[in-house]
């Protein structure tokens, strides 16, 4: 490509651009929305038509399964379409209200309840741009041109002074996967992935996808460029049985890179900026040499973050799920990816379900434990709570038989008992105390 300045009568250059058919070569650089399919399709070295493929079957709640990272799920839905408006490419859909009356739920938080016409539906698109964090912590945010913002826990919308009951949430993908398109492709990228140029993604951006084809790009750019504001884990604890449906749980808890702790609007900035997680499974390989399988995730279904004032990302995992054929308990490493921050590296092992029996009584301060035998329990401990509250004991040590607790259980109160072994998933039982 060649250039000559010319001057004009005000004194400025205004720059020529001799030969155009360069440009051909030129490849530009900004952001597009990729669904889960088209992401994951270059990592996983597998053809986007493959993770798309359903089935006819229906789950539990009558969805049909329209693929790997099917967009319907009830999971997304409980973790709040709030969340996911920044980063994710999120449809909304909703009943007319005829009525509404404010009630609590069984903690006393306020909530709606709505008379309906279900003829009449409204989908939209749910997009907010994060403006700041005010001093109590509240996430301040504009819809985007063309959505609906959503406040958090929001329950309705609003379309032309007309509202909505929220009756389903989609999460088709993420809305800014950095991307390098070549200029032949820059129009298709437009059209089908609503490309838009960014000067902030250059070809050295960590994460950075080539569009390969009208409908491919390559596997993500890991780059080592340093940032001020990059993130490492901290701990990484483990849970199981969740409520949500996973079979096993992570919690990663992060800090600055230089080890000192995470502020809460450091943490907000970088959810704020949250893609995906990246899951490889090694089996039972805890040098992490062997990998096994990698496998691509969803937000909200198998990772989330909350706008509490803890630093931490879940990454949870359900073996029964095609985009997890394979996996099992073992060791896993997952791979935090957030644009503008370099990938946070945390290592997980899953502990194998306990497919013995328990039994668990409660009775004044007493624990008692039976039916599982003595090496089982060896090193195991407990946390007990009700429902709503504070764990009334944390990390106790016990043993088979009869256990004194730090705590008084009240007669006719139903606990969750939560045993923790050493060398298997824990167990929960709901007790009623004696």
């Amino acid at each position: 490509m060649k250039v000559k300045y010319a001057l004009l009568s005000a004194g400025a250059l205004q720059l020529l651009v001799v030969g155009c058919g360069s440009s051909h070569h030129e490849t530009h650089y900004g952001y597009a929305t990729l669904s889960y399919a088209d992401y994951w399709a270059g990592e996983l070295g597998q053809s986007r038509d493959v993770l798309l493929a359903g089935n006819a079957e229906a789950d539990r709640a009558g969805d049909l399964d329209a693929g790997m990272f099917d967009a319907v799920s009830r999971a997304t839905h409980g973790h709040g379409a709030f969340r996911q408006q920044f980063q994710y490419a999120v449809e909304v859909l909703g009943e007319k209200v005829l009525s509404k009356q404010e009630t609590e739920d069984s903690r006393g938080r306020k909530k709606w309840e709505y008379e309906t016409d279900p003829s009449v539906t409204k989908m939209v698109r749910a997009s907010a741009s994060f403006q700041d964090l005010g001093e109590d912590g509240e996430i301040k945010f504009e819809a985007v041109e063309g959505a609906v913002a959503l406040a958090d826990r929001a329950s309705s919308f609003m379309v032309d002074s007309e509202e909505y009951k929220i009756t389903n949430v989609k999460v088709h993908g993420m809305k800014f996967v950095p991307v390098a398109v070549p200029h032949e492709l820059k129009g298709i990228a437009k059209e089908k992935f609503h490309f838009v140029e960014d000067s902030r993604v250059t070809e050295n951006t960590n994460g950075l996808k080539t569009m390969l084809t009208e409908d491919s790009f390559s596997a993500r750019k890991v780059s080592s460029m340093e940032s001020p504001h990059d993130l490492v884990v901290d701990t990484v604890g483990t849970g199981y049985h969740s409520r949500f449906g996973s079979d096993a749980e992570a919690s990663v808890m992060l800090k600055r890179a230089d080890g000192s702790e995470l502020s809460h609007r450091e943490f907000i900035d970088y959810v704020m900026n949250f893609n995906t997680v990246r899951y490889d499974y090694y089996g039972d390989d805890a040098s992490y040499t062997n990998l096994m399988a990698s496998y691509g995730t969803k937000h909200s279904a198998d990772s989330w973050w909350k706008t509490g004032r803890v630093p931490r990302i879940s990454c949870g995992i359900n073996y029964g799920f095609d985009r997890f054929k394979g996996s099992g308990p073992g060791y896993y490493r997952l791979t935090l990816i957030a644009n503008g921050y370099r990938d946070v590296v945390a290592d997980v092992r899953f502990l194998p379900k306990y497919e013995g029996n328990i039994d668990i009584g409660l009775k004044g301060k007493v624990l008692t434990i039976g039916g599982a035998d003595a090496e089982t329990l060896m090193d195991a401990a407990v946390d007990v709570f009700a429902d709503g509250q504070p764990k009334l004991v944390s990390d106790q040590a016990v043993s088979l038989g009869q256990n004194v607790l730090s705590a008084d259980f009240t007669p006719g109160t139903e606990y969750t008992v939560e045993v923790r072994f050493k060398e298997f998933g824990s167990v929960r039982a709901k007790v009623v105390a004696q």
